[in-house]
C-alpha cells in the first residue's frame, strides 16, 4: 500500500492539486467509497499514517476516541474552513508563510513533518493565525 501524507476528504478532494505532488490522495482514490463513515476515513488515516484533512469541526472527538481504542495516535488532523475560494487562500497562505503553525513545545514555526509526528490539530477556522493544540493525551517525547 503506498503512502502518502496527507488524506483528503470528500469536503476538500477539489483541493488535492494544491498539495505537493504525490503527497494527497482522496479517500476515494485510497479505495472508500465516496460515503464512507467518519470512522472508515480516520481508520484509513491511521493505516496509511497520514494526516486528515477535512472541513468537519466534529471529527477531532471521534479521532481522540479512535485513538483511545486503539492505544496509539494518528498523524494529525488538518481543519479548514468551508468554501472553495476561502480553502484555497488558507493554503496559499500556508505555502507562502502568511500563516505559520505556532505550539507551544516548539520554539519555532511548526513544520509539518512536526505536526504530524507530534499528532496535532490544526484548525484553520480561527480568524487569525491557525489554532495548533494537541489531538491526544500522549506525553511529549523530547
Amino acid at each position: 500500500m503506498s503512502k502518502s501524507r496527507f488524506v483528503l476528504d470528500n469536503s476538500v478532494k477539489h483541493l488535492k492539486g494544491l498539495f505537493p505532488q504525490g503527497s494527497a490522495k482522496t479517500i476515494t482514490e485510497c479505495g472508500l467509497k465516496e460515503g464512507a463513515d467518519d470512522i472508515a476515513v480516520i481508520d484509513l488515516c491511521y493505516k496509511r499514517d497520514a494526516m486528515l484533512v477535512t472541513t468537519d469541526l466534529g471529527i477531532q472527538q471521534k479521532c481522540r476516541q479512535y485513538q483511545a481504542t486503539k492505544n496509539d495516535c494518528l498523524s494529525g488532523l488538518l481543519i479548514l474552513p468551508d468554501g472553495a475560494e476561502q480553502q484555497k487562500r488558507v493554503l496559499k497562505d500556508i505555502q507562502t508563510g502568511r500563516k505559520a503553525f505556532h505550539h507551544s513545545h516548539y520554539k519555532a514555526k511548526v513544520s509539518w513533518l512536526q505536526l504530524r509526528h507530534a499528532n496535532l490539530v490544526i484548525n484553520t477556522r480561527v480568524p487569525g493565525q491557525p489554532s495548533v493544540q494537541e489531538l491526544c493525551d500522549c506525553k511529549w517525547e523530547d
